[in-house]
């Protein structure tokens, strides 16, 4: 989108190019093809004053026309039955608690009421396979990371379980599940700077920890579902921690990962792992700090 200054001077621009303009303007033939409009005209001029506010005008219309174009894409995305956004939003519709009605005119169950307290699922992952879909759902914990659908208590699953068989479009196979964080494992040496960081990996007379902060937040960082861990990418971020500077492993088992389907720890083989659970938690950091000396 156009700002109010670039809005403006098209205008200038084309105003200043104008024979007209330039015959009222400048009758002795002073411009030349080099001369701009604040040249001229001071910006305190009225000149310069009734272009401004037209342009703020325009980037105003514009800027509205922008986000209700934006809205408008939103919508129709969401509406279109069947794509990958129609079926996140539908999950993310599931009330606990709540009963659904047949509404005859759009035949569809809906809820009467609408109660966002009651909509308990907060991360969602919808996967394609060839004889249909397979859908991860996951709560939100305390801290706002993933957290399967209670299993000791059966309520939360056997209504949810309900709700999408009585919402989903008729005839699709699909097959639904709620776990686990993939739980990981990581053994690194780094070599630090011992000017910013004492020999555990703290920044010297504190008590954070650059690497550990670095590897939280990039397993939280990824993409509930859809994401992968990526090898190069998390030394990258471990890389770019204050006061490291050198992070390698210094065997192949490095990076191991425990999922729901596997609770075994395995090490990762390949260069990408897509979390089996949706999602991944860290289980153990083990560090060797070496100074850079």
């Amino acid at each position: 989108m156009r700002t109010v200054a670039e809005i403006k001077n098209e205008m200038t621009t084309a105003f200043m190019a104008d024979n007209d303009i330039k015959a009222k303007y400048d009758p002795t033939n002073t411009w030349t093809p080099t001369t701009q409009f604040s040249d001229v005209f001071a910006s305190s001029s009225i000149e310069s004053i009734l272009f401004y506010i037209v342009a703020v005008i325009c980037y105003g219309m514009e800027y509205l026309f922008g986000v209700h174009l934006t809205e408008v894409a939103a919508y129709e995305t969401r509406m279109r039955v069947g794509t990958k956004e129609w079926w996140r939003q539908l999950c993310l519709s599931f009330q606990l608690g709540y009963s659904l009605v047949f509404n005859p005119s759009t035949n569809t169950f809906e809820y009467s009421t609408i109660d966002d307290t009651a909509k308990i699922i907060t991360y969602v992952d919808i996967r394609e396979y060839a004889n249909g879909l397979m859908i991860l759902v996951a709560k939100s914990d305390s801290n706002g990371n993933p957290e399967k659908l209670d299993i000791s208590d059966p309520t939360e699953r056997d209504a949810f379980d309900t709700y999408i068989k009585k919402v989903k479009i008729a005839g699709v196979p699909l097959i639904w599940n709620s776990y686990d964080p993939d739980q990981v494992r990581i053994t690194l040496t780094v070599k630090y700077d011992p000017l910013v960081l004492d020999s555990s990996g703290q920044l010297i007379g504190t008590t954070t920890k650059p690497v550990d902060i670095a590897v939280a937040d990039f397993l939280g960082n990824i993409p509930f579902g859809s994401g992968i861990l990526n090898k190069t990418k998390l030394i990258d971020a471990i890389q770019a921690a204050e006061g490291v500077v050198d992070v390698y492993p210094d065997v192949t088992a490095w990076l191991e990962v425990s999922t729901t389907y596997i609770p075994a720890y395995t090490p990762v083989s390949t260069q990408n792992v897509t979390a089996y659970g949706g999602s991944f938690a860290l289980n153990t950091l083990t560090v060797a700090y070496s100074a850079n000396v």
